[in-house]
């Protein structure tokens, strides 16, 4: 069984293969072996795309496009649902300091959240973007940006994804990590919603979650998802 720190590494370094039904090349002949042949291909999670659950915010674009509704659960393939359950398997934690004028662009990054590579790099802890900063007689948040991301087996989409708690949800984020380390990975489940609140800025959602009981067949299936990495 994998540790906990390659249980998250695996959906994008494991060379684990999926595999695929054997044919029989003799039993066939045309478009039916070219197929046969294109299928013997084998996938790796180099070759996976890890779907991401998201709760969804008045900017989110399947809110904009009205797909979904502020508040909704949402995972990439699937109908917007009220709250998720899922299975935590495992944790890493990340930084990310974007280019102020270009948000896409990414200027410096941290894959353990303690050391930064690019610019300004280093260490993180002691970098002054890391840290809140009073301006205008306000507090403001650090403009590198801190995350935990799990690693998670979806019950209510009986399917292995990634959540991110970050801004407003680092709290959540904590408090999964506090479940973790009392109960294991693999070993419990959370439903997960979204709670409205207002700010500033107007209202928006943070998640929130709480102990869930499911069958222990799904405790099983997410270990074996989360070792094949899909």
């Amino acid at each position: 069984m994998t540790d906990k720190k390659n249980r998250f590494d695996s959906i994008t370094g494991a060379e684990t293969p999926i595999p695929v039904e054997e044919v029989d090349d003799d039993n066939l002949q045309g478009d039916n072996k070219a197929l046969a042949i294109y299928r013997e291909e084998e996938f790796s999670a180099v070759d996976l795309l890890l779907p991401r659950i998201r709760l969804a915010q008045g900017l989110t674009p399947e809110v904009q496009d009205g797909t979904a509704k502020p508040g909704q659960i949402l995972l990439t393939g699937y109908d917007p649902v009220e709250e998720v359950v899922f299975i935590p398997m495992g944790m890493r934690r990340r930084r990310v300091l974007r280019d102020e004028d270009e948000r896409t662009a990414i200027l410096c990054s941290s894959d353990d959240g303690k050391n930064g590579q690019g610019v300004p790099g280093g260490a993180c802890q002691l970098c002054p973007l890391s840290a809140w900063t009073d301006e205008d007689d306000k507090r403001r948040p650090p403009k590198c940006m801190f995350s935990y991301n799990f690693l998670a087996f979806s019950v209510t989409h009986q399917t292995l994804a990634a959540i991110t708690f970050q801004n407003t949800g680092i709290r959540t984020g904590k408090l999964l990590n506090t479940m973790i380390a009392q109960r294991g990975y693999g070993k419990f489940a959370v439903l997960m919603k979204g709670v409205g609140q207002r700010g500033p800025s107007g209202a928006f959602h943070v998640p929130s979650i709480s102990p869930k009981a499911v069958d222990p067949a799904d405790l099983e299936k997410a270990l074996v998802r989360a070792q094949l990495g899909y």
